[in-house]
C-alpha cells in the first residue's frame, strides 16, 4: 500500500511539476528536473539504465512505426537496445510507439519458429546527441505556427478525428512521443539531452495542452503496465497475483488513463475468480447430467491447454476430402467438442451463456511484445456514464468468460437474426437459442442445411448438404432458395445445384434465374444496364453448360492456360470461372517439385495478359512448401535446371518493356532466376531497385541477363552500403550544383549513392534551393498510344505548380480524340517528377473510366449539351488530398455566370455548382501542395472523355 501511495504522490507531483499558472509561461529548469524525474519513476522496468540509443532495421527497413511518414524528427536512431547477445538477439523499445520486442540477429534467412513480438534485425549505435538536437530542431519550429498550441478538443487527439484542429492533434502526438523520450533519456544517463527535449515537447503549449499531453504519457505507460501485469499472468496462472499486479498499476496512474475504471471493473472480477477452485463448477441456467458436466468440463480443459476452438460450422458434417494429413493436424489442434456432439451440443452451450467464470483461454496473446501507446477513444458529452464503462471495458483485452466461449461457438451456426440480437447479456437469447434447436435437433443434415439457405445463408459446406435432400417438397424449398440467392455478379454458387438438376429440370430453373436477373438489370441506370446484361449472359451460359454435364474440373495445364488468358481489364463476368480456378490452383500445384512446376510454367508466362498475376503464379511455381528446396539443390542440379528452363526465361525477360504494373513481375522474375541459380532469396534489395522506376527495370534486366548467361552477379546494390556521414556529404555537394548539373550528375551516379540519396533527401528537412526545384521538376513524359506526343512533351522542364498543373488539366480538357489519362508522380523524390500520358481505354485501371461514367449518371443523357469532355481530377501528397471534376476547361476560380437552370435542366445545374464549388477548393489545396518544400511523394492523376461516349441512350 504505501509503494502505491508513493507512485499516486509521483503522478500528481509529475503534473503539479509541469503545471504553470501563467497562459504561455515557460517552465523552469528546476521544474523540467523535476517534473521528468518524477516522469522517468513511473516508466516501467523493462528499459535498463544501460539501456543504449541504436538504430534498427529489419530486411533493410528502418524497424517499428516508423515510415516516411510519421518519421518526423529525421533521427538516425530509432529505439533503446538493452539485454542484449552480440550477434544472436537483443531486447528494444521502439520509441514512436514504446513498442517492446525482441530482435533477432538478422541473417538473410526467414525467422523460423518466431515467437509473438520476435523479428529478425539489424542494429547499430547511434548519436543520441545529435537526433536529440534533431527533434528539438523540428518541435522548435512545429510548435511556433499558430493554433497548435491550445487543447485539442471533442476527439481523441492522436487520431485526427473530430472538431479540432487537425494539425494541432498531430503535433501533440508527436509531443507525447518526445515526452516520453525524454523520460527515457533520464533513464538511461543522458540528463542534458532529456531535460532539453521535454522543454522543446512543452514548448509554447498552454495549460490544458500541457495537461492532454501529460495524460497521453499516463495513459501510455498505464497500457504498458496493465500489458507487463498480464503477461506475467500467463505465466504464473495465479488469479490473486493478478488482482495485487493490477490494483498496483491502478494505484500507481490515478490520472490519465482512461480504462482505469474498466481495469477496476475488471479486478473485482479477477478478485470472484480467486475465490473458486481451479476448475470451478459449471453455473448453468439448467441441471446439468453428470455426462453433460464432464463433456463441459474436458472442452474448458482442452481450450485452457492451448487447443483452439472450432471455428467451423460444426453442426453440419465436415465436407469429403478433408481427411487428409493437413486436416488430421487442424484436429489434433482443435478441441474435439462441439463437433464430435454435433447440433446436439447447442443446448449444451445455450445453459451456460449466464456463466461468467473467467477462463485461462488465449493468455498467449498478453505474450511477446508489450504494447505502450493504444488507443484514446474519446465519447461526446451525451453518453450515459454506465454506457461508457461498459464500452470501455468491452475494449479492454482480458481473459474470456465461459459465457464468451459458448457465445463464440454459438456464433458459428446460429443464423444471423439470433446472431446480432441486440441484448447486451447473451444469457438472454439462450430462450430464442433453444427454440430454435428444438425445430432441428431431430433435423438430417440436408434440413439443417436447407434452413440455413432459407436464412440467407449459403457456401459450398451447406449446399453440399442440402443437395443430399430427396423429399420433392424440400428439394423445390431448396429451389426457391437459391433462386432468391441468384445475383448478377456471382451465378458461379448456382452451378453444383443445377448440375444436379440435370438436363432435363435444370432448364426450368435457369429460365427463372433469368427472369428474376432481367429484373434486376431494369433497375440499373441505363448506363450500366449493357455490362450488366454481359456478366448475366456470361454466367446463364455456365449453368446451361452444367446442367448439361460440359463443364468438368480442369487439370492443371488447363488452368494455367485460363489463368494466362485472364485479362483485368474485362469487364464481363467470363473471368468468373478464371477467378475460381486461382483459388484452387495453388493446391494443385504444390504436389509437384519445383523442376516440375516450371517446365510446366514457364513456357506460358511471356503470354499472361495479367502481369500481376503472372508473378503471383510464378512466385508459386517457386516456392515449395518448406521455402527451402531451392537452397538445398547441389550447383550441378542448378545448372541443368537452368540449362533446361533458360529458353522460356529469355522469351519471359525479352517479353515486354516494363510498365509500372509489370515492375513486380520483373521483379519476381530476377527474384526466380536468383534462388534458382544461386540458393539466394535477394527480393528485399530487388524491390529498392524497381523504386528507380526505368533506371531500376534496366538494371534488373541486366541482372536476370548476367544470371541466365552464367556470368558471376555482384551483390546488389545497397543504400546501406553509404554510410550516414557519406550521404550527408553527398546532399550538400549535390545541393550546391544547379538543377542542370544536378541532373547530370544524377545520370552517372552509382546505385548505391542513389539509393542512398533517395533515403537521405526524404529525411533531410533542410535542402538547397537548386535541389528543390529539381525535385519539383517535370524530369521525364511518357506518352503512349497518343498521335500527338508534342504538346505534352513541352512539359519537360516545367515546376510542379498550380499554374502548371492547371495549364496540364487545359491541355488534357482541350483534346479532342477519345478518353486520356494523365499522371503526374514523384515515387522516386530524388529523380524529380515523371509525367505519363496514355489512352484510357488501354488502360490497367478500370476505376478511371467507371468513375467518370458514374459522375456523367448525375446529369443523365443531357450531359453532352452542358459540355464537350468531362474531367475528374485526383491529387494525394502526404495527408493532403483532393478529388473533384469539370466540364470543359477547369475553373481555379468560379465563374461569375451560373449555369441557366429551367425545369428539367434543375438539376444538372445544380450539379454543375456543386462541381464548381469543390473544384474551387481543390485547387486550393493543390496550391497549399504546391508550397511544401519537403521530398513528398506525390500523385496527380486526370482522366477527361467526351461527354458523348460517357452517356449511352437507352434502346
Amino acid at each position: 500500500m504505501r509503494i502505491g501511495k508513493v507512485l499516486l504522490h509521483l503522478e500528481i507531483l509529475a503534473c503539479l511539476a509541469f503545471a504553470v499558472p501563467t497562459m504561455g509561461a515557460d517552465l523552469t529548469d528546476a521544474q523540467l528536473r523535476d517534473g521528468v524525474a518524477k516522469l522517468e519513476a513511473l516508466l516501467g522496468k523493462e528499459v535498463p539504465k544501460n539501456a543504449r540509443w541504436v538504430q534498427v532495421e529489419s530486411q533493410g527497413q528502418r524497424f517499428g512505426i516508423f515510415t516516411r511518414e510519421e518519421d518526423v524528427f529525421r533521427t538516425e536512431g530509432n529505439a533503446f537496445l538493452f539485454d542484449e547477445k552480440p550477434g544472436v538477439e537483443a531486447r528494444l523499445v521502439v520509441l514512436n510507439s514504446g513498442t517492446l520486442f525482441t530482435a533477432k540477429a538478422e541473417s538473410g534467412k526467414a525467422l523460423k519458429g518466431a515467437r509473438r513480438g520476435e523479428y529478425a534485425a539489424t542494429w547499430k549505435d547511434a548519436d543520441v546527441s545529435k537526433d536529440v538536437a534533431a527533434a528539438i530542431e523540428w518541435l522548435t519550429k512545429e510548435t511556433k505556427k499558430p493554433g497548435v498550441n491550445q487543447a485539442v478538443s471533442s476527439s481523441d487527439p492522436f487520431s485526427g478525428r473530430g472538431r479540432m484542429n487537425q494539425e494541432a492533434g498531430q503535433l501533440l502526438q508527436h509531443r507525447q512521443t518526445a515526452l516520453y523520450w525524454s523520460a527515457l533519456l533520464v533513464r538511461t544517463g543522458h540528463e542534458a539531452e532529456s531535460l532539453a527535449l521535454a522543454r522543446a515537447a512543452f514548448g509554447n503549449a498552454e495549460e490544458k495542452l500541457r495537461k492532454q499531453l501529460l495524460d497521453g504519457f499516463f495513459d501510455r505507460q498505464a497500457q504498458s503496465a496493465y500489458q507487463e501485469a498480464m503477461s506475467a499472468f500467463a505465466k504464473h496462472h495465479d488469479w490473486a497475483k493478478l488482482s495485487a499486479a493490477l490494483t498496483a498499476v491502478v494505484n500507481r496512474f490515478p490520472l490519465g488513463w482512461e480504462q482505469r475504471d474498466a481495469v477496476r471493473v475488471f479486478i473485482h472480477k479477477v478478485d470472484e475468480r480467486a475465490k473458486l477452485p481451479a476448475m470451478p463448477p459449471i453455473k448453468a441456467s439448467r441441471p446439468l447430467s453428470e455426462k453433460e458436466q464432464a463433456v463441459l468440463i474436458a472442452w474448458l480443459q482442452e481450450l485452457d491447454a492451448g487447443k483452439s476452438s472450432d471455428q467451423s460450422r460444426w453442426t453440419l458434417p465436415l465436407p469429403s476430402g478433408e481427411d487428409g494429413p493437413d486436416a488430421q493436424e487442424d484436429k489434433g489442434s482443435q478441441a474435439a467438442f462441439p463437433r464430435n456432439y454435433g447440433i446436439a451440443a447447442v443446448p449444451l452451450l445455450a445453459a451456460i451463456l449466464g456463466d461468467e467464470t473467467l477462463t485461462f483461454v488465449g493468455l498467449n496473446a498478453f505474450q511477446g511484445q508489450s504494447f505502450g501507446l493504444g488507443g484514446r477513444v474519446h465519447f461526446g458529452g451525451h453518453a450515459d456514464a454506465v454506457e461508457l464503462l461498459r464500452e470501455a471495458y468491452g475494449r479492454l483485452q482480458t481473459p474470456p468468460t465461459r459465457s464468451q466461449l459458448a457465445w463464440d461457438l454459438l456464433q458459428q451456426v446460429l443464423p444471423q437474426d439470433l446472431r446480432s440480437g441486440g441484448s447486451e447479456n447473451v444469457a438472454d437469447v439462450a430462450p430464442d437459442v433453444l427454440a430454435w434447436y428444438a425445430g432441428f435437433k431431430d433435423a438430417t443434415p440436408g434440413e439443417i442445411a436447407l434452413a440455413y439457405i432459407e436464412a440467407g445463408e449459403e457456401d459450398e459446406e451447406i449446399l453440399a448438404q442440402a443437395l443430399t435432400i430427396t423429399d420433392p417438397k424440400k428439394l423445390a424449398r431448396l429451389e426457391n432458395g437459391m433462386l432468391e440467392s441468384a445475383n448478377i455478379y456471382d451465378t458461379g454458387n448456382l452451378v453444383t445445384f443445377v448440375r444436379k438438376l440435370g438436363p432435363e429440370k435444370a432448364p426450368a430453373f435457369i429460365a427463372k434465374v433469368r427472369l428474376k436477373l432481367e429484373a434486376e438489370i431494369n433497375g440499373f441506370r441505363a448506363t450500366d444496364q449493357e455490362k450488366q446484361r454481359k456478366q448475366m449472359e456470361s454466367g446463364l451460359k455456365r449453368l446451361e453448360k452444367a446442367a448439361k454435364g460440359e463443364q468438368k474440373k480442369p487439370d492443371l495445364k488447363e488452368m494455367l492456360t485460363m489463368l494466362a488468358a485472364y485479362d483485368s481489364k474485362a469487364e464481363d463476368e467470363d473471368q468468373q470461372e478464371t477467378r475460381e480456378i486461382y483459388a484452387s490452383f495453388p493446391v494443385l500445384l504444390i504436389k509437384l517439385p519445383v523442376t516440375e512446376r516450371l517446365d510446366m510454367l514457364l513456357p506460358l508466362l511471356p503470354d499472361f495478359k495479367s502481369p500481376q498475376l503472372a508473378e503471383h503464379v510464378l512466385s508459386m511455381a517457386i516456392n515449395d512448401e518448406n521455402g527451402d528446396e531451392n537452397n538445398s539443390r547441389k550447383p550441378q542440379e542448378r545448372q541443368a535446371l537452368l540449362e533446361r528452363t533458360r529458353p522460356h526465361w529469355q522469351r519471359l525477360l525479352n517479353a515486354k518493356e516494363a510498365e509500372d504494373d509489370s515492375y513486380r513481375m520483373l521483379v519476381q522474375l530476377v527474384a526466380s532466376l536468383e534462388r534458382m541459380v544461386t540458393g539466394k532469396k535477394e527480393s528485399r534489395d530487388l524491390y529498392d531497385l524497381s523504386s528507380l522506376g526505368d533506371y531500376g527495370a534496366r538494371l534488373l534486366k541486366e541482372r536476370a541477363s548476367a544470371l541466365l548467361s552464367g556470368q558471376e552477379v555482384k551483390p546488389l546494390p545497397s543504400a546501406a552500403a553509404i554510410s550516414s556521414d557519406e550521404r550527408k556529404k553527398l546532399l550538400d555537394e549535390l545541393g550546391r550544383k544547379t538543377v542542370a548539373e544536378i541532373g547530370k550528375e544524377l545520370e552517372t551516379i552509382s546505385v548505391d549513392k542513389l539509393l542512398a540519396l533517395n533515403q537521405a533527401l526524404q529525411r533531410d528537412a533542410e535542402i538547397s534551393d537548386s535541389l528543390k526545384t529539381y525535385i519539383a521538376t517535370i524530369n521525364e513524359v511518357k506518352v503512349k498510344d497518343l498521335a500527338d506526343a508534342a504538346p505534352w512533351q513541352a512539359f519537360r522542364g516545367k515546376t510542379f505548380t498550380k499554374e502548371t498543373m492547371l495549364e496540364l488539366a487545359r491541355q488534357i480538357s482541350a483534346q479532342t480524340g477519345g478518353p486520356v489519362t494523365v499522371q503526374l508522380q514523384r515515387s522516386v523524390p530524388i529523380l524529380g517528377l515523371k509525367l505519363q500520358v496514355s489512352d484510357s481505354k488501354k488502360s490497367t485501371n478500370k476505376w478511371e473510366l467507371q468513375n467518370l461514367q458514374n459522375i456523367a449518371s448525375n446529369f443523365g443523357e443531357k450531359l453532352p449539351k452542358l459540355g464537350k469532355r468531362l474531367s475528374m481530377a485526383y491529387f494525394q501528397q502526404q495527408r493532403m488530398n483532393a478529388n473533384w471534376h469539370w466540364l470543359d476547361a477547369p475553373m481555379a476560380e468560379p465563374s461569375k455566370e451560373t449555369p441557366k437552370a429551367t425545369g428539367d435542366d434543375e438539376d444538372a445545374a445544380e450539379e454543375i455548382r456543386s462541381l464548381r464549388e469543390n473544384e474551387k477548393d481543390a485547387w486550393g489545396t493543390l496550391s497549399n501542395a504546391a508550397a511544401e518544400t519537403r521530398a513528398l511523394p506525390l500523385s496527380f492523376v486526370i482522366i477527361s472523355a467526351p461527354t458523348a461516349e460517357l452517356v449511352k441512350k437507352e434502346d
